[in-house]
């Protein structure tokens, strides 16, 4: 049943977020909402047989939100750092 879910979850991530506010930081606050959500299925239900496997999928996770914040601190453009740094910041 978790496979139904995470194909929601990627279906949320990229086909519903172009109906909600396109191109404004709503968007990637929904995104952010819905990585979340994410991250506590991963974390409570461990849907891999292997613990090792759950443990990356929910870094996975984390990495997601991460990207996304990044994303919204750039579009809101608080962070104080030029796009060029902010890039070099994002490889890393």
């Amino acid at each position: 049943w978790f496979e139904v879910f995470e194909c929601f979850r990627r279906l949320a991530l990229t086909g519903l977020l172009i109906f909600i506010m396109p191109g404004t930081a709503s968007q990637i606050v929904v995104a952010m909402i819905i990585s979340l959500i994410s991250i506590k299925a991963y974390g409570y239900y461990e849907p891999f047989v292997e613990d090792a496997d759950d443990y990356i999928a929910e870094i996975s996770q984390y990495a997601i939100f991460l990207t996304l914040l990044s994303a919204l601190m750039l579009k809101v453009d608080e962070t104080g750092v030029d796009e060029t740094a902010m890039g070099i910041m994002l490889l890393f």
